[in-house]
């Protein structure tokens, strides 16, 4: 049966007339959920069915019933989603379903506690077709209804202390769900997995103490805030920016039409360069739409000539009675004649009426008892839905079209309207009426194009951007408009121009966010390393400072926005390692570092070697002497990687050999042979601890061994002027003068100590003094029992 637009208000008094007309009306019922924390489940991301209860709404709603799932998580009070069961809801009141749903009647529940969801006020009822309806109090009240049945239960009240860090778990899902195609580096997302994989553990157990949750919340927090994402590649977004600009340059060659789309969508584009994505699915879905648009932009060389023309929706057979549906449709026309066809391009606006949303889902055209589908075009500005018929001759004032919307009820209806042209109004397109001078209107019009782009982008709050719209479109309806005064022409420029400066205010909340997120991130001073927290909290102090610039551009907020971001992403955690060259007397260390270290040396610390240390040092071949004896450490900090060790030993042994030992933590030695260049020795080490620098060359061999105990010791002789009779070379016996045998021992002893006096002073020394005094001793009693025989 065919319904006209003029009978909608009288079927649905006469509700009986509505449920014979059109049957029964069906609600979403096909099992999908509504909506989950985070849109996880809308991307078909979910939890395990064993981790959800089910839980069966019913509301009887005059004769209509509506139903619903409400899936409660186990492991934490939290609305996980809500299902729509809903069926054979009739005629309007399926409508009203629809409506309610659309506006997150259901969704607004997801994701929120128990304790969250008793604390929301009561939904206020919705106006309907002029009635008052409680659908939002019904569902709200059904809600509250299953929320203290649960309470009673001991199963939800051992939950209760986890409900916290349920709600934190489950909106992250979608982040947790994507983790191995993720726009999160690979360092910062294994955090977030571990954390949020603690947190599941957490969440399963049985009795998990209040300490615990805490942790694993703070963590799993931590965890997502930091969350550091890949940097975008914007390449592709550019190249297509730059073909869109091309084609702009020449608008000229275009339809009107298929530029204003493109403009619209390179409006978003520049404004996404500018600023940056929200993220990768963000990205390709501008650079898809901005695809489209390119390949849309029609070239008038293909076209006939163009015509702007006034036309408005009749009841089906009565071009007189304006149809219901004109009102809020309020179709935009365009005519091109060519090859003896009349082409048309209808745009209609998404509208409502008597509180119910609808808007032109699909258009036929009849020709010759005929229906012929439209062709859709990309919809541009408010006039979101585009259509194209091709009628097989021209001069036509009117045209039998079918509308399909989903007017009374949920389902697409199709109803018949009458399209009725004013030829009169017919003329070229951009041609400026002549009852009135548009050329001020025209010129405004036009220098507003950019702002018009803007505020399609959301560059402008939405609130103010919606009044300015308003004005733009009705200076377009005036300009179009052959019979408007010069008193409407004047208005609706002045009216146009003053808008910018009165209705439109910047769109901050993208800039506010950042802020708010960066002054999360200075909570947590900790988490960086002081240089990067310092740059952070000055960036914050300046954004803010910027944030109420009254003179603030979309331009520069962006540039305010890209400098706050730029430091955000910089930010380096704590214990990151620098290239950096440390200092400490004779002696640097070039190398990674973390910020705060400090190169730490004790000098002269041979002595303070081991028994072990000494003993390699002892082994080393031709040591001139020991250069430098130093114990190194790394203070305040740690280093990575291997270190450059440069030595300043004097330039006076310039070109001169030497030998490193380094005794290494581990009980290891590595040696390292080098030649002295500019007063500099250089090693390259990955650990520190005990240097020694030995200088080598030729040495005399009566020389000691700086390195080595008990070398060269003094070689004991017979006298040369005594033979073993103790005979002189002229056979005089040798007599002791001045006490003899005592003057030889004091003699031999002061010649010993000269010599050693050279050399360093050890334990052996003083058994070398004892020795020769015995043998001096014992020669001396041999020559004084030679002498008493010989007196015999």
């Amino acid at each position: 049966m065919k319904l006209k637009f003029k009978g909608i208000l009288s079927l649905i008094t006469a509700f009986v007339m509505v449920l014979s007309s059109f049957g029964m009306a069906f609600a979403n019922g096909d099992g999908r959920p509504v909506d989950a924390v985070s849109s996880a489940t809308d991307k078909g991301y979910t939890v395990d069915n064993d981790k959800v209860t089910s839980h069966d709404i019913t509301i009887k709603h005059g004769i209509a019933t509506y139903k619903m799932s409400v899936k409660i998580y186990k492991y934490g009070n939290v609305c996980y989603y809500i299902q729509d069961k809903t069926q054979n809801a009739p005629g309007y009141l399926g409508n009203i379903w629809e409506e309610f749903k659309a506006e997150d009647g259901l969704k607004k529940y997801v994701g929120l506690t128990f304790d969250e969801i008793k604390k929301m006020p009561r939904p206020a009822p919705k106006v309907i077709m002029g009635a008052s309806d409680e659908t939002p109090g019904e569902v709200h009240d059904a809600i509250l209804k299953l929320i203290g049945e649960l309470e009673k239960k001991d199963e939800i009240k051992a939950q209760k202390n986890k409900t916290a860090l349920a709600k934190l778990f489950l909106s992250k899902l979608n982040i947790y769900a994507q983790r191995d195609d993720s726009e999160y580096d690979e360092s910062s997302m294994k955090e977030f997995i571990e954390a949020y994989e603690k947190a599941e553990r957490v969440l399963m157990k049985n009795n998990p103490g209040d300490s615990e949750i805490k942790t694993a919340l703070n963590d799993l927090d931590d965890a997502a805030t930091y969350l550091r994402k890949k940097p975008l590649d914007y390449t592709k977004l550019k190249k297509l920016v730059k073909e869109a600009e091309d084609i702009v340059a020449h608008e000229a060659e275009y339809s009107a039409l298929s530029i204003a789309y493109l403009k619209q969508i390179l409006g978003e584009a520049n404004n996404v360069l500018d600023i940056g994505a929200k993220n990768k699915e963000a990205l390709k879905k501008l650079e898809e739409k901005l695809e489209k648009a390119i390949k849309n932009a029609e070239k008038k060389a293909s076209q006939g000539k163009m015509f702007n023309i006034r036309g408005k929706l009749a009841q089906a057979g009565d071009p007189d009675t304006t149809s219901m549906a004109n009102g809020f449709m309020n179709p935009l026309i365009t005519l091109e004649e060519k090859d003896g066809k009349a082409i048309y391009t209808i745009g209609f606006k998404k509208g409502g009426f008597q509180g119910i949303t609808s808007q032109v889902e699909y258009l036929k055209h009849i020709e010759n008892g005929k229906e012929i589908k439209a062709q859709e075009l990309p919809g541009t500005g408010e006039y979101n839905k585009l259509f194209r018929i091709t009628r097989s001759k021209q001069g036509e004032g009117r045209i039998d079209l079918k509308i399909a919307a989903k007017m009374v009820g949920p389902d697409i209806q199709e109803m018949p309207v009458l399209l009725v042209l004013d030829l009169t109004s017919k003329r070229p397109e951009g041609e400026v009426g002549t009852k009135a001078d548009k050329t001020k209107l025209k010129a405004a019009i036009d220098g507003e194009k950019e702002t018009f782009d803007d505020v399609n982008a959301g560059v402008y709050k939405p609130v103010g951007a919606a009044e300015y719209l308003k004005k733009y479109n009705k200076a377009l309806k005036v300009l179009e408009d052959p019979d408007a005064t010069q008193e409407t022409v004047d208005k609706a420029t002045r009216d146009l121009l003053n808008s910018k400066n009165l209705d439109l205010s910047l769109n901050k909340d993208k800039f506010a966010a950042l802020i708010g997120k960066a002054e999360e991130m200075e909570k947590h001073p900790e988490k960086y390393t002081k240089e990067s927290f310092a740059r952070l909290k000055e960036a914050i102090k300046k954004a803010n400072q910027n944030f109420y610039k009254t003179d603030m551009t979309k331009h520069t907020m962006a540039a305010y926005m890209k400098e706050l971001q730029d430091v955000m992403d910089s930010l380096n955690p704590a214990g990151t390692y620098f290239e950096k060259i440390l200092k400490e007397g004779d002696i640097s260390a070039k190398g990674m570092f973390t910020e705060d270290s400090k190169l730490a040396v004790k000098k002269d610390i041979t002595d303070k070697l081991t028994d072990e240390q000494k003993k390699e040092l002892a082994k080393l071949a031709n040591v001139e002497k020991t250069v430098g004896s130093y114990d190194i450490a790394i203070e305040n900090g740690t280093s990575k990687g291997k270190v450059n060790l440069t030595f300043n030993v004097g330039k006076d042994i310039d070109d001169r050999d030497v030998k490193i030992t380094h005794f290494k933590k581990d009980g290891s030695v590595e040696t390292f042979d080098k030649k002295v260049k500019d007063g500099t020795v250089t090693v390259e080490t990955d650990s520190f601890s005990p240097f020694v620098i030995s200088l080598i060359g030729k040495v005399d061999p009566n020389k000691p061994n700086p390195n080595k105990p008990n070398h060269n010791k003094p070689e004991i002789k017979q006298p040369k002027d005594k033979d073993k009779d103790g005979k002189t070379p002229d056979g005089n016996i040798s007599k002791d003068k001045s006490g003899d045998k005592g003057n030889m021992a004091k003699d031999k002893q002061k010649e010993t100590k000269k010599k050693n006096d050279t050399k360093p002073k050890t334990g052996d020394s003083k058994n070398l003094i004892g020795l020769i005094a015995a043998m001096l001793s014992a020669v001396g009693l041999a020559l004084a029992v030679r002498r008493k025989k010989s007196d015999k």
